[in-house]
């Protein structure tokens, strides 16, 4: 749904962009299993909830290309959408907060 990969827009706002980024690399591209290199990031980044709620507010993620449309399209047709990830629990509900009209509970 997003553009970007979550984590890696949070190290750069929490000034550990490349060290995160080379971390993300890795387990993208399977030579690190994603538990370890997600704790790994996390253990850079060392977040807190300020830091996360300061992100959350100052960044506004870019979609998809067209996302907007394919949506409306599924509720059209009564197809319940509903928005899964690995990712952070906030990233998603601040996702999903932008397409509550679309988006079924989570």
């Amino acid at each position: 749904m997003i553009t970007v990969e979550a984590i890696d827009e949070f190290a750069a706002y929490s000034g550990k962009k490349a060290e995160v980024a080379a971390l993300t690399a890795k387990a993208m591209g399977g030579s690190v299993p994603f538990r370890d290199a997600l704790a790994s990031r996390l253990a850079i980044i060392q977040p807190s909830q300020s830091l996360l709620d300061g992100f959350l507010r100052e960044h506004a993620f870019q979609f998809t290309d067209g996302l907007q449309e394919f949506m409306t399209a599924l509720r059209k047709r009564g197809t319940d959408i509903f928005l899964v990830s690995g990712g952070f629990t906030q990233v998603r509900q601040a996702t999903a907060t932008r397409f509550s009209r679309t988006l079924s509970p989570i």
